[in-house]
């Protein structure tokens, strides 16, 4: 991710971001998923990416719903 950062890609970091968040989820380490979905999300509205931000909500949504088993 420090290389997205010295490019300032934030698209490029917030994917990476999203993508530690799935294998978190995956591994069911709900607390490291969560932030990495909170993380993404933030960085998916800087940039407007709409779609991706509303897919980080959904796992946000899919997390809880897990937690909650």
């Amino acid at each position: 991710m420090a290389l997205y950062d010295e490019v300032v890609n934030r698209l490029g970091k917030a994917h990476c971001i999203h993508n530690l968040g799935e294998t978190a989820l995956g591994q069911s380490e709900y607390p490291d998923a969560r932030q990495g979905f909170e993380q993404a999300m933030v960085l998916y509205d800087q940039v407007s990416d709409h779609y991706r931000k509303a897919d980080c909500i959904r796992k946000l949504r899919e997390i809880a719903d897990r937690m909650a088993e």
